[in-house]
């Protein structure tokens, strides 16, 4: 407690009138209330008894015989010899009590220090003033530094943890995109092996109906190039063969022009039917040709349209001239379309037997 009030400096103007008057002092040139301190005094240095207030020193008065103690608060008269020293001579020692019972009047015993004394309370403040600042202000510092790094801290903190969080996202993120491409990638493959299967199996089909195509026109080819060397070879013997028929036609013509001529000037017909057989006799020696199997060739072929009648054994055909048959007859030559469809009467050429039915009427053996 003596270290807590040490420090303490008091001019209490009011205190100190009353403390005259109860110790029957006059106030003489009312200047004596100035010169009244309240004194705390320690051991200086030098060993003496002393109270710097400020840039001040007080020392007790040498020729003060009243016992003083160190830390004893006393109520002094003060000389100041110099601006900066002084001697203090005890009037009143001050009690710890009396301290005490004054607690109550302090607010308002400093209210009016401050008020009447402020500059020499801040010049004898100053230095603790400035300390107590500095402490403070090194306080506040380090708690805003305490403060400024906790919450660096956990700004840190909770970067670290955003920046986790967020390279765990990405990192799923880059995992999920991989995984994708991946699986992406694989389907990209399969579709194009798959692409290339279906290719290179279009491929083999074609190739294989190209071949069979390409084999089965070959056939085709062949077949017709046979067929087409036997028709010339039939032509080419059927042509012989009418060369040679025509020149003996040609002779039997001219024999029975020759033959005719004679009839006519020397014989003589009754009736109709004389002139008929006549004319049947001089035809006895006609050939009769199948050509095709549509077609048949014979001097005796008139031109015009023939109506065609076969047998029911398909062994005879009869042509009689009509003008509404479908039979054709040009140059000797008789073209009756479909004959070759019906293959009961065969397909076969060359010279044929035949007769006259009568004056209309030819009847081929087939």
């Amino acid at each position: 407690m003596i270290e807590a009030r040490k420090e303490v400096r008091m001019d209490l103007i009011d205190m100190q009138k009353k403390f005259l008057e109860e110790n029957g002092v006059e106030e003489e040139d009312g200047k004596i209330l100035t010169k009244l301190m309240v004194l705390i005094f320690e051991t200086g240095t030098d060993g003496k008894l002393s109270c710097n207030t400020g840039a001040k020193k007080i020392s007790l008065d040498w020729n003060c015989k009243t016992a003083v103690q160190e830390n004893e608060i006393w109520i002094c008269k003060v000389t100041m010899k110099t601006n900066f020293l002084g001697y203090a001579e005890p009037v009143r020692k001050i009690e710890i009590s009396e301290i005490m019972a004054m607690s109550g009047e302090m607010q308002a015993i400093a209210n009016d220090i401050w008020s009447r004394k402020r500059s020499e309370v801040l010049e004898y403040l100053a230095p603790e003033i400035d300390s107590i600042t500095e402490q403070l202000v090194k306080e506040k510092m380090a708690g805003v530094e305490n403060e400024y790094g906790r919450k660096q801290s956990a700004l840190e903190e909770e970067y670290g943890e955003r920046r986790s969080a967020l390279e765990a996202a990405y990192e799923s993120k880059l995992s999920q995109i991989e995984s994708r491409e991946s699986t992406l990638a694989h389907r990209e493959r399969d579709l194009i092996s798959k692409m290339e299967e279906r290719l290179e199996d279009s491929e083999k089909d074609l190739r294989i109906k190209y071949e069979r195509m390409a084999s089965e026109l070959k056939e085709k080819l062949v077949a017709v190039s046979y067929r087409e060397g036997k028709l010339m070879s039939e032509k080419s013997a059927m042509m012989s063969y009418y060369e040679s028929q025509n020149q003996v036609l040609r002779e039997n013509v001219e024999d029975l022009k020759s033959e005719l001529s004679k009839l006519r000037i020397g014989a003589v017909c009754k009736d109709d039917s004389d002139r008929k057989a006549v004319e049947r006799t001089s035809s006895a020696g006609a050939h009769m040709l199948r050509i095709s199997g549509n077609e048949f060739k014979s001097p005796i072929f008139k031109e015009g349209r023939y109506s065609v009648r076969i047998n029911s054994e398909m062994t005879k055909i009869r042509f009689t001239h009509d003008n509404n048959g479908y039979a054709i007859c040009r140059n000797g030559i008789i073209a009756v379309p479909g004959l070759n469809s019906i293959e009961a009467l065969g397909n076969r050429i060359g010279e044929l037997n035949w007769t006259m039915v009568d004056d209309k009427t030819l009847e081929i053996s087939i």
